[in-house]
């Protein structure tokens, strides 16, 4: 359980995370307590906005695909002059 209010800063919600038979259990609860995408969208929209603020540039795909590509690079000198 991670609160999406006091942990992301979102307007309110929480990510609940479990085993298979766990979140179907849990589906089950959040249809009887009257929960759908539709009525959840503003929660996980504020929520989504949260967490990319919380992790920044980390959640930047480029950032990884640079540092990916300088790994190749590395890997593919070392195997060019034998050293691997």
């Amino acid at each position: 359980y991670v609160s999406s209010y006091k942990g992301l800063g979102a307007i309110s919600g929480a990510l609940l995370l479990g085993n298979r038979s766990f979140c179907q259990e849990a589906r089950i609860w959040l249809r009887r307590f009257g929960g759908n995408l539709r009525t959840l969208m503003p929660y996980v929209s504020s929520s989504w906005s949260g967490f990319r603020n919380q992790l920044g540039p980390e959640l930047d795909t480029s950032t990884f695909t640079a540092k990916q590509e300088k790994i190749q690079r590395i890997i593919k000198g070392l195997v060019s002059d034998g050293s691997v």
